[in-house]
Parts: C-alpha cells; structure tokens; sequence
C-alpha cells in the first residue's frame, strides 16, 4: 500500500519525517484541505528545519521542501509582500509565489478536500509523486469538524517529499533497498547485491552505495551481475554482466537522463521512480 512520506515543519512535540497511509485510518485522514503539486524534484535532498513559532510553517514548509537550511529567507520574502502574519499564517499565494521566485512552477488545487485524502486527491497527489515532485499539503484543523487534530488544531503546512509503495523510497541513492526492487522487477535473484563489478567504474556511480555494490580489482573479475546482465538484455545490450559506460550511457537514454556517463543523484533517481512504476 502506497505511503506518502511526510517531513513536518512543527518544532514542539514530534520529530519531522514520518511515513503514513493516505487512507481513512491514517493521521492524514479527516484534514487534508489544499494541495499544492511543485516542480520542485524529489532529488532536491529534504532539509529538517524546525518552525521557531506556531505560525510560520508555511515558510518552513517552503524551506524544507526546496533544501533550504533554514526558513527565515522565506519568512521574510512573504513578510515583505503581506503574505504571512501571526494570526492567518501563511496565505496560499505565498506558497506559490515563493516557489515561482525559486524557479519553480506549482499547480495550486484551492478545491477544500475535507479528508477526501483516498480519493481522486490522493491519486492526483501520488501521480504527481510518481513523476518525481514533492508536494506541500495545508491541513485542516479540528475547527473544520475533522476526526484528528494530529497535526493541528487551527491549520497546518507540511510537505510530502517522497513515496514508499510497494517499492522504494526516491532518494536518488542507489542501496539495497533499489537493488532488492530492481531484481523483484527483472526476475532475477533477490538478495540485494550486483556482485562482481569493475572498481574502475566506481568513480562513474557515486550515487551506487558499497553496501550493496560489490566493486573488484579487474584481475578478479569473474561472471559479473545476474542483474546487469539482465538490465543489458531490455535494453539489447551483450549480456557480460559488468555495468560499464556503455551500459550506463544506455541505461540513462533509456531513462530519459543527460547521458554524461555518471550514475548521480539525477539517474538513481530516475531508475528509482521507473522501477516503482513497474510495481
């Protein structure tokens, strides 16, 4: 069952990430009100700033989902225009304002949802997510006769910034985790490692992790990776089994990435969201 993963701006009582089920048993049921679909990339990492105050989440919220460190810049882009105060919060048009300022489009939904969170909104929600962006979410408080004040009791911004299915989370960090999927996907062996691969094509994977990568000197190359021979197979590749430059380069045509022959943050990325979408 799809999870959307949550980082919440709130400083008092709770940590900020969490993962949760958009279902009618979930936290997120009963106050889901606006919806905002960014262009922010879910590659842009997720900061952990903690709002100051009980009224500037949606700054917060804003810095968070953009990777910025603290949320005082944009506090202060939104004080300057109006767009904020004590006792409102943050006005909507302040969160699209601020992410048009930062480059970035954003589809602003102003329907109120009312807890309509497993419904056509969540699947609006997660599409959007499948496609790599994050989302800001403002939720109703009990003052709007919802089941929970979880969140809050008066209004609150926090930001979806990933997606955990059946699949893998979009981190742009190729572990075990993407591994073990990669494998569910292509029917190979499920242990979660790519055995035997040239350590000479580590400086081109920054983003593959050792813990799951198993990197040898060339004298030892055996078989190579059941995986990659059959990643080299989709994409009619010789099946050797070695994740060299031509099969990377292959691999990030395939996916639509600038082919520059280094498996970053922007690929993994991209290979993550392909392998959710085939689960």
């Amino acid at each position: 069952m799809t999870k959307l993963l949550i980082m919440d701006p709130a400083s008092i009582g709770r940590s900020g990430k969490h993962n949760l089920y958009g279902t009618d048993y979930d936290a997120l049921a009963g106050n889901i009100s606006r919806v905002f679909l960014t262009g922010v990339p879910q590659s842009v990492p997720t900061t952990d700033c903690r709002q100051p105050d009980n009224w500037s989440c949606g700054a917060y919220a804003l810095a968070e989902c953009l990777g910025q460190g603290d949320g005082e810049n944009a506090r202060q882009w939104l004080l300057d225009r109006g767009l904020i105060n004590q006792e409102q919060g943050t006005y909507y048009s302040g969160i699209v304002g601020y992410l048009n300022s930062c480059g970035y489009d954003c589809i602003y939904d102003g329907k109120g949802h009312d807890g309509q969170m497993s419904g056509s909104v969540f699947n609006q929600i997660i599409d959007h997510m499948n496609s790599g962006y994050k989302v800001i979410l403002c939720m109703h408080g009990t003052s709007k006769g919802c089941r929970t004040d979880y969140w809050t009791k008066s209004g609150h911004y926090i930001v979806a910034y990933g997606i955990d299915n059946n699949g893998i989370v979009v981190n742009g960090e190729w572990d075990k985790k993407t591994t073990k999927l990669a494998q569910h996907v292509f029917g190979t062996t499920e242990d979660s490692i790519i055995s035997n691969q040239n350590i000479i094509m580590r400086e081109h994977l920054p983003n593959c992790k050792t813990s799951s990568w198993k990197f040898v000197k060339q004298d030892k190359l055996k078989n190579g990776s059941e995986l990659i021979r059959a990643i080299q197979r989709m994409l009619h590749l010789p099946e050797d089994g070695f994740f060299g430059i031509i099969t990377l380069v292959a691999l990030q045509k395939f996916l639509n990435v600038y082919p520059d022959g280094f498996f970053g943050n922007d690929s993994v990325c991209a290979f993550q969201n392909w392998l959710n979408n085939q689960v």
